[in-house]
C-alpha cells in the first residue's frame, strides 16, 4: 500500500472503545451513530449540477461509506483503524453529501435506486458545470487520499501477508466507489480529471532497492518482439497517455498480471479476470534506465513475475487485449 500525506478535520468520536456503527433512522451511512454533528457541513457557492448527475455521485459515496462501515465491523479488516476512518465517513457526508443534498432536496429523502449494471449513466458539460467539477474532484481526491493514508500506515505495521490483502481489498473496495463518483468529471471534463488525478496519485522515490525490483521484474532488451498491430496500438495508447498528462515523462510498459479483478461502475460484485498481458505506463525517472527498450521509438518495458515468461515471445493485439503470439 502506498502512503499519503494529507490534513484532515477529525470528528469527535464517542468515548473510548468499539465505535457504534449502527445508523440512525433515514440518516446517511456515511454517518455513523454520535458523529452527525461532528463536521461542520460545506457550503459551495454557485453549485451546478444534474439531478442525474447529482443521484450518481451520491450512489458511489453511499456506497464508498457502506464498504468502509463493513470493513470495520468487529472482526473485519479494518477493525483495529475504525477511528481513524469515520472522519473520512463524516466528511464525505458533510464536504460532498450535504451541499448537494441542498441543491436536490428529494435525492435525501427518495429511496436510493440501484440501476442496472448495464446502464451506466453519462454525463455531459449541461450536467455539471466547470466550478463545481473542480470542486467535486478535489473533494472526492481528498478522501481517496485519506483512505490510502489511513490504511497504509496501518499495514506497515503488520508482516502478515495475507492480513494485509484482506486490508488492501478492504480498502480497495471503498477506493473504487471513490473513483466510480469521479466519473460524471471525467465524462464532461476530461482534461480537468486527466490533471486532477494525475496530480494526486503517488510520485515513488527512485532507490537502488526499486531499480533492483524493477530489474528482477524485467525482461531483457530485445528479448520481446510486437507485431505491427501491437506496436500501432501502444502507440495510439501513448498519444492519449501524453495528451492527458503533458507534463509527464511516460515509459509504456507491457506486464504479466496475475489474480487481477474488474469491477464496472454500476457492479455489485468483482468479477476475476484471467491472468494475461496488462498495458500501462512509469515516469521515467521511476525506473532504471537499462531496463527500457525502445522498439520503433517506442520507449517500453516489459516485466512479468518470471520474466522468462516473455523472453523470445511476439506479443499481437486482438480483441482488445494485448496477447502472446505464438
Amino acid at each position: 500500500m502506498r502512503g499519503y500525506h494529507v490534513a484532515l478535520a477529525f470528528l469527535l468520536l464517542p468515548a473510548a472503545g468499539q465505535v457504534d456503527y449502527a445508523y440512525a433512522e433515514n440518516s446517511s451511512p456515511c454517518l455513523v451513530a454520535g458523529s452527525e454533528t461532528a463536521v461542520s457541513p460545506a457550503y459551495v457557492r454557485h453549485l451546478r449540477m444534474s439531478k442525474g448527475a447529482a443521484a450518481y455521485v451520491v450512489r458511489h459515496v453511499h456506497n464508498a461509506c457502506r464498504s468502509i462501515v463493513d470493513a470495520t465491523r468487529q472482526g473485519a479488516p479494518l477493525e483495529q483503524i475504525s477511528s481513524s476512518l469515520t472522519p473520512i465517513l463524516a466528511e464525505l457526508h458533510a464536504r460532498i453529501l450535504v451541499p448537494i443534498f441542498r441543491l436536490h432536496p428529494e435525492l435525501a429523502a427518495e429511496p436510493e435506486k440501484q440501476p442496472s449494471p448495464k446502464i451506466v449513466y453519462r454525463a455531459a458539460r449541461k450536467d455539471i458545470s466547470r466550478s463545481t467539477a473542480l470542486w467535486l474532484m478535489r473533494e472526492l481526491l481528498k478522501a481517496h487520499t485519506a483512505l490510502v493514508q489511513a490504511s497504509s500506515g496501518f499495514v506497515a505495521q503488520k508482516a502478515d501477508q495475507k492480513f494485509e490483502g484482506q486490508v488492501e481489498q478492504a480498502v480497495l473496495s471503498a477506493v473504487t466507489e471513490v473513483l466510480a463518483a469521479t466519473k460524471v468529471i471525467s465524462d464532461a471534463y476530461p482534461a480537468i480529471w486527466n490533471k486532477q488525478l494525475s496530480a494526486a496519485l503517488p510520485r515513488e522515490v527512485r532507490t537502488a532497492e526499486t531499480d533492483a525490483n524493477f530489474r528482477k521484474a524485467a525482461a531483457p532488451r530485445g528479448s520481446v518482439k510486437l507485431t505491427a498491430t501491437a506496436l500501432a496500438q501502444i502507440k495510439s495508447f501513448m498519444r492519449q497517455a501524453r495528451k492527458a498528462v503533458p507534463k509527464d515523462d511516460l515509459i509504456a510498459t507491457i506486464g504479466w498480471a496475475t489474480g487481477q479483478k474488474s469491477k464496472g461502475p454500476e457492479d455489485k460484485t468483482w468479477t476475476s479476470v484471467p491472468d494475461g498481458l496488462l498495458f500501462g505506463t512509469y515516469l521515467r525517472s521511476q525506473v532504471p534506465p537499462d531496463i527500457i527498450d525502445k522498439i520503433d521509438g517506442i520507449e517500453i518495458i516489459f516485466d512479468a513475475d518470471t520474466p522468462s515468461r516473455l523472453v523470445g515471445k511476439t506479443i499481437d493485439f486482438k480483441k482488445g487485449r494485448f496477447v502472446i503470439s505464438d
